[in-house]
């Protein structure tokens, strides 16, 4: 799944590089940021936080995000995706990948809080906030969804 803050123009190559919840997998040349220390991990930063603790990025300075199984494991989404959208520069990218909510995977992982499915999407960006104010400022245009399914299926 891939998002954009909604600027027309791309930042690549202009920014950081942020892996968040980067756990047992850095990426070289990008910031990678867990809950806890560990091998490859730059920054340790709890991301559930992120309402009452900024990210420690200056605002509009990140190009991309990554976020690989990571949002079916927060409580707070909207406050961590918010204050992405407010440290990201202009044409920044937001990709995730996570289980479709509609998988057994979905929740066979007793650390899950959420499912996702292609529309759950939707409510990082603002047009969807008239069916309910969520107190959220982020605004993540869904650009791309791809579904992964083995050849077994």
């Amino acid at each position: 799944m891939s998002m954009s803050n909604g600027a027309d123009t791309r930042a690549a190559g202009a920014g950081l590089r942020v892996n968040l919840g980067a756990g047992g997998n850095p990426i070289e040349g990008w910031i990678n940021l867990d809950l806890k220390p560990g091998d490859g991990i730059d920054m340790v930063f709890d991301l559930e936080l992120c309402r009452s603790v900024p990210l420690p990025f200056e605002a509009g300075s990140v190009a991309e995000f990554r976020a690989w199984h990571l949002i079916e494991h927060l409580d707070d989404v909207l406050g961590m995706m918010q204050d992405c959208h407010r440290v990201a520069a202009p044409g920044a990218l937001f990709r995730a990948a996570m289980p479709h909510g509609g998988h057994d995977d979905a929740w066979a992982d007793p650390t899950h809080r959420r499912s996702m499915f292609a529309r759950s999407f939707n409510y990082y960006q603002q047009p969807f906030h008239v069916f309910a104010d969520y107190d959220y400022a982020g605004d993540w245009r869904p650009e791309t969804i791809y579904y992964k399914v083995s050849r077994k299926r």
